[in-house]
């Protein structure tokens, strides 16, 4: 039979094998919600990216643009000159759109550190020191 002693004697050491087993359980936790926030981040910046590179495009064809079929289907309207102007505008116009637009997508994926993982560390590691305190 055990003595009320050899109880209290035991007792910090089971309660510090059970905090480490719950560190454990939660480090693996923590680390499984940050790769899940990368993951989210990663698939906006892959979209901004992704409309940064159609604004990329979108200025090839304002080169094109300003050559062949479009000024000369204007220049029957009007002076040669003016249907390459009118024909670079239209073309500046969506490159600036798709720009615009792919830069917001990239800015709203924020900084790559996972915010809600290190917050929900620093609140773990804050409870585990308390508790450590009160055992």
């Amino acid at each position: 039979m055990e003595t009320p002693d050899a109880r209290t004697s035991d007792a910090p050491a089971e309660a510090f094998k059970q905090l480490a087993a719950d560190l454990t359980v939660l480090a693996r936790d923590q680390l499984e919600a940050a790769r899940q926030e990368l993951t989210e981040k990663f698939k906006l910046i892959g979209m901004g990216a992704g409309m940064l590179s159609a604004s990329v495009v979108a200025l090839v064809f304002t080169a094109a643009c300003l050559t062949a079929l479009a000024m000369i289907a204007l220049a029957l309207i009007v002076p040669g000159w003016l249907a390459a102007l009118i024909v670079s505008l239209v073309w500046g116009v969506v490159a600036g759109a798709l720009a615009i637009v792919g830069r917001s997508k990239v800015k709203d994926a924020g900084p790559l550190a996972p915010e809600q993982t290190i917050a929900n560390l620093k609140r773990d590691i804050s409870w585990a020191k308390r508790r450590s305190r009160h055992k």
